[in-house]
C-alpha cells in the first residue's frame, strides 16, 4: 500500500509521533530594565512592555566566590549558568575573584515592579534584568559558563561546553570584572561551525559597594549553522580587568502535531 502524507498525518495523529522541537528563529531583544547594585541583596526591576511568552534573563555579577546568589523566586537556573575567573590577586578593591551567574524565567504576562536577588555574605553585587520576545511563546535553553583569570585589557572567556548553538538562535553574554573602572566594547563570540552577527551591547555599569563589581551584558544573534565546540566570549576592556563569564542560548522553539505525547515519550524539550 502507498503511504500518501495524509495517511503519514493520521497515522501521527493516531500514535503520538510526530518530530522532535525545533529552532524557529525570529527571537528579539524587547526592552531591559533599570541595574541595581549595593553589598548582598538587590531589587532588579522588571522591563517594559512584558507579555506572556516573553523570555525574561537575569544577569548577575558579584563577589566573592564561593557565594553566589541563591536562585530567585520564579526563576530557573539552568546547568551551567554561573561562571568565574580568579586572577589570584583578591580579596581588595577593584582586584579579586569574580561570579557571572544567569537565570531566565518565562513571562505569565503578570510581572511588574522589581525581583530580589541576594547573596549570603556578599561583598559586591549587581543586576540587570531583559526581555526576548518570538512569535511562539515557547523557549529551548542552554547555559555555558567560564572565565578570564588573567587581569588585562584583552578579555578572553572559554566556555567548559558547548551550550548548543544553531543559525536563528540568540546568545546573551553575562560578565562579572572585578572592578568599576573598565569600560567594555568590541563584544565577540566566536565558536566552531557557527557564523555570528554583530554583538550588541546592552548594560555596561558597576558598583562601588564593597569591594567593587563591574557588568557588562551584550546580546549576539546566530546567522547560521550549527556549534560542534564550546563557543569563546571576547572584549576589550578600557583598564585591567578579570571575571567571569556565563552565557544563556535562547531559541523560539515550536510545537508539531501532538507534540506534547512526543515530549513525555521521547523527553525532547
Amino acid at each position: 500500500m502507498r503511504l500518501t502524507r495524509g495517511l503519514l498525518y493520521t497515522i501521527a495523529l493516531l500514535t503520538g509521533l510526530t518530530c522532535p522541537a525545533q529552532g524557529w528563529g525570529a527571537v528579539a531583544f524587547g526592552a531591559i530594565g533599570a541595574g541595581a547594585g549595593q553589598v548582598n541583596s538587590i531589587n532588579v526591576a522588571y522591563p517594559t512592555g512584558i507579555a506572556s511568552g516573553n523570555l525574561l534573563f537575569l544577569c548577575i555579577a558579584n563577589k566573592y566566590p564561593p557565594n553566589g546568589p541563591a536562585t530567585p523566586t520564579g526563576f530557573t537556573a539552568p546547568a551551567n549558568n554561573q561562571g568565574t575567573g580568579d586572577p589570584g590577586d583578591g580579596p581588595g578593591i577593584g582586584v579579586g575573584a569574580t561570579y557571572a551567574t544567569v537565570y531566565y524565567r518565562v513571562a505569565d504576562g503578570s510581572e511588574s515592579g522589581t525581583v530580589t536577588v541576594s547573596v549570603t555574605s556578599g561583598n559586591a553585587l549587581y543586576g540587570v534584568m531583559a526581555r526576548y520576545t518570538n512569535a511562539t511563546g515557547a523557549w529551548a535553553v542552554g547555559a555555558a559558563n567560564g572565565g578570564d583569570s588573567t587581569a588585562g585589557t584583552a578579555w578572553s572567556a572559554t566556555m567548559g561546553t558547548d551550550p548548543g548553538v544553531q543559525g536563528g538562535d540568540m546568545v546573551l553574554a553575562c560578565n562579572a570584572n572585578n572592578n568599576n573602572t573598565s569600560l567594555g566594547s568590541a563584544y565577540a563570540l566566536s565558536q566552531t561551525g557557527v557564523t555570528y552577527g554583530t554583538a550588541t551591547e546592552r548594560l555596561d555599569n558597576s558598583t562601588s559597594f564593597g569591594d567593587d563589581v563591574g557588568i557588562k551584558f551584550a546580546d549576539h544573534a546566530v546567522t547560521s549553522g550549527t556549534s560542534s565546540a564550546a563557543p569563546v566570549h571576547t572584549w576589550t576592556a578600557s583598564a585591567s580587568a578579570a571575571g567571569g563569564t556565563a552565557l544563556l542560548r535562547i531559541r523560539e522553539s515550536g510545537t508539531s502535531t501532538n507534540h506534547a505525547a512526543y515530549r513525555r515519550r521521547s523527553g525532547t524539550p
